[in-house]
């Protein structure tokens, strides 16, 4: 698999969510040290001692290692979708969709990564128009199913999922109905606890990984991450 091992974790972030937890807890509260966190997080390791991540340079690096074949797996967030389609055309048909593996026998498999946010600035001259126009693009179930058809942008409105498009194969993935699989995640995943302080949870996660792969034990390494995010952040 790619991960940006020194500059990146969504890996790490997935198994969070698939476990339920995150960097926070749901009353803000820090939670790298979960002992979920620490089994994540060794688990990454396994990977890397097992020769089962490519090391590469951020968002194109991902990109160029699916493009040339030298990854087997690319775990990422439906919207990988849209990039697979587009900068991979010569891959056509090659491609399946799993569910991540359970960490123990019948556990979650569903995880999210990404989403997307809005922001009107306030020095805009047209905020109502801009404001209507995001609330008909987010709302409009045609609008949504069209995103999502052609650029992979699984939409959060869940009247789109009753469309019989997700009951349809893609052609491009073998003829697997994707998107029927995405639908059927939604229930599973966790919450998220993202906070305003998710940036500086972020740096702070991602060099205790650089840690982990530099040989630090994970758990020490969550350890001190955590302790520099409460210097940050000020929470418990």
């Amino acid at each position: 698999m790619p991960l940006d091992k020194f500059k990146d974790d969504p890996i790490f972030r997935m198994m969070l969510n698939q476990r339920g937890i995150y960097y926070f807890d749901q009353d803000g509260k820090i939670d790298l040290t979960n002992p979920k966190a620490v089994e994540a997080m060794e688990m990454l390791k396994k990977f890397d001692d097992a020769g089962l991540i490519k090391d590469v340079d951020g968002w194109n690096g991902v990109v160029s290692a699916t493009v040339d074949g030298s990854v087997a797996t690319v775990p990422f967030g439906a919207w990988y979708y849209g990039t697979i389609v587009d900068q991979a055309k010569d891959t056509n048909g090659k491609w399946g969709v799993f569910l991540l593996p359970a960490f123990e026998t019948g556990g979650n498999r569903a995880a999210n990564l990404g989403g997307s946010s809005w922001m009107i600035p306030a020095s805009s001259k047209h905020i109502d128009e801009a404001y209507k126009f995001l609330e008909f693009f987010s709302t409009t179930k045609d609008i949504q199913l069209m995103a999502m058809e052609k650029y992979g942008l699984f939409p959060s409105l869940a009247s789109a999922y009753d469309s019989e498009l997700f009951t349809s194969g893609v052609q491009f993935f073998g003829g697997q109905k994707i998107w029927e699989l995405f639908a059927n995640e939604m229930k599973d995943i966790p919450t998220a606890y993202y906070t305003n302080d998710y940036a500086v949870a972020l740096d702070e996660a991602i060099k205790a990984q650089a840690d982990v792969f530099n040989g630090k034990d994970p758990k020490k390494a969550l350890e001190e991450a955590a302790k520099r995010l409460k210097d940050r952040t000020k929470r418990e």
